[in-house]
């Protein structure tokens, strides 16, 4: 064997041992992906990192981090997740963002995130539940649940 192709060969084994590696992103995490059920995507962290990308592209944030709700038409503000279950569909995908680290972007129905409210929450201070192109949801540290419609004049 040549030595170049030796090179190649441990090259490819050292990309292969490195995709075999997961990372921990801890027991809130793990609890969550457990808690929404069969039908979760967990996206890779390139596709995360890209997802949220264009998340901070599609929605305006304050310098702090928290969503700029004085740039939304008439956000809502949602007193409990069952307030939520009369606005959205179960069956819409919906995907989960978190304020803190660098979780993998999850995407889940509706009825399986408000079945697992607690558990995702749990992940980060603050937590977005965000329908492209339609509305995004804020869960902030205090419990403080607030929608805004993305599109339609909605959205200034």
């Amino acid at each position: 064997m040549k030595k170049e192709d030796r090179k190649k060969k441990l090259e490819l084994l050292i990309e292969k041992q490195k995709a075999k590696i997961k990372e921990d992103y801890g027991a809130l995490f793990d609890e969550c992906i457990v808690a929404l059920g069969d039908g979760v995507t967990i996206f890779s962290d390139n596709k995360s990192e890209e997802l949220y990308d264009l998340f901070e592209e599609h929605v305006p944030f304050t310098e702090w981090g928290r969503l700029d709700w004085k740039k939304f038409s008439n956000p809502l503000n949602i007193n409990n997740i069952v307030e939520l279950t009369d606005l959205l569909s179960s069956e819409e995908e919906i995907e989960i963002y978190w304020s803190h680290d660098k979780f993998p972007v999850l995407k889940a129905k509706f009825d399986n995130i408000q079945k697992a409210f607690d558990d995702v929450i749990a992940v980060s201070a603050n937590t977005f539940l965000f329908v492209r192109g339609k509305y995004v949801i804020e869960i902030n540290r205090e419990g403080e649940i607030t929608l805004g419609y993305l599109g339609n004049g909605f959205f200034n």
